[in-house]
């Protein structure tokens, strides 16, 4: 099984190396960076493991424009800042037309504990895969799905709606490390609330622009 893993990067000289570093261990088909015109060393950095491409900024945007020019029969979408587990390629299913990680936090806090727990044992069952899970899917269903619509904020959320009509996602006994660097910055219970009002925004209709613009007020 061939597999394309999907980095979109904009100015993550901090993370990138530790994530690849960590990638090149499970010996992927190909690793492609698609960065949104960084201003750091990042583009630097990943050049030393991974095929780099440029894009105009939108995570949406970038993951599509990677997709566009992978070569594998799956492709992973992975944030710049999570950490796959040794052997997680080899946990794919063979057979699976989507396939998901459990997470985990690289922060012990109970909030923290509390929401990964909601991700792995509810939200995952019901089909709905954020970009933290590393989720893999067939190059085939995801064009047929269209890629990511060009959203400036839960893309994926928005994908995994169409997805979850198409297939069932198969669920990876195995978690994924995720950087907890917002949840630090803004502090653990300020952050969890502005995700939990974003996602009620979307869910009330309102556009990504509004609510882009509300999560960075915030």
């Amino acid at each position: 099984m061939r597999i394309s893993i999907i980095i979109p990067t904009l100015n993550e000289e901090e993370n990138i190396g530790r994530t690849l570093k960590a990638l090149m261990r499970e010996r992927p088909f190909e690793i492609i960076v698609v960065d949104a015109n960084s201003t750091d060393n990042t583009v630097q950095i990943a050049r030393k493991y991974a095929r780099v491409i440029r894009s105009s900024k939108g995570r949406a945007r970038q993951m599509n424009a990677g997709a566009r020019i992978a070569r594998g029969d799956l492709l992973l979408f992975l944030h710049s800042d999570t950490i796959l587990p040794r052997g997680a390629l080899k946990l794919i299913p063979e057979d699976a037309e989507v396939a998901a990680f459990r997470i985990r936090f690289d922060l012990d806090h109970w909030l923290l504990r509390a929401t990964a727990w909601w991700s792995n044992n509810i939200r995952l069952r019901r089909g709905i895969v954020f970009g933290d899970h590393a989720f893999a899917i067939r190059k085939s269903l995801f064009e047929k799905l269209g890629g990511f619509k060009n959203l400036c904020i839960l893309e994926d959320l928005e994908f995994s709606k169409r997805l979850r009509k198409r297939a069932k996602v198969r669920i990876i006994d195995a978690k994924v490390m995720t950087s907890s660097r917002r949840y630090v910055k803004r502090g653990v219970l300020k952050q969890w609330l502005i995700n939990q009002y974003v996602k009620l925004l979307y869910f009330l209709g309102f556009d990504c622009k509004t609510i882009r613009s509300v999560y960075e007020k915030l």
